[in-house]
């Protein structure tokens, strides 16, 4: 990961370039249910960004240093949690960097992880798609019941060679369309 500007205390903000990939990973969050309110945990597994290899939201925690809250509690939209074609229509706003999920554009990458819901806090980016670059713009965090986002500043933006970036994304959505219509996947 190589970041093209950086913070004299050692934190990395800026613009930052590396390698997407995704790994699986296993959220969790306690709920109450039934008479006496006992509380159980429920497990959300889900496939978790990663840059050069580490978890993103790990690389984000380190960037922004306390600037906002790094999406510890929240997980991707590729989940089996969700309605089957919500990690599908995920993976294709990503790869053709709109619509978005929001009305000015920008797309969801970490979710709550209980519901799913825009309205709980979501980090989201704005997807540039270029001839040879795909830029998550200005991550931070929204909700879809009010405009405006809260960022870091100067804001933080990843940057991915496209063909990469469309590689990955393109074996997602193959696992994920063969999981939706209930066929097995290759990956």
């Amino acid at each position: 990961m190589r970041g093209s500007s950086g913070a004299a205390s050692g934190s990395m903000w800026g613009v930052l370039t590396g390698v997407l990939g995704l790994r699986d990973s296993v959220g969790s969050f306690q709920e109450g249910s039934g008479w006496g309110n006992k509380i159980r945990v429920q497990e959300v597994p889900f496939e978790d960004w990663t840059l050069d290899g580490e978890l993103l939201r790990d690389v984000i925690r380190k960037a922004v240093a306390g600037q906002v809250a790094a999406p510890d509690g929240e997980v991707t939209p590729l989940s089996d949690r969700w309605v089957a074609s919500t990690p599908v229509e995920a993976l294709e706003r990503l790869l053709a960097g709109q619509p978005g999920d929001f009305d000015d554009g920008r797309i969801a990458l970490y979710v709550c992880q209980v519901d799913g819901d825009a309205g709980c806090g979501t980090l989201s980016a704005d997807v540039v798609i270029g001839p040879d670059i795909v830029e998550w713009r200005d991550l931070g965090w929204q909700v879809n019941y009010q405009p405006g986002i809260a960022g870091v500043d100067p804001p933080l933006s990843i940057r991915f060679g496209r063909s990469q970036y469309e590689a990955v994304l393109r074996a997602a959505l193959t696992r994920w369309q063969a999981r939706a219509s209930g066929q097995p996947s290759s990956g």
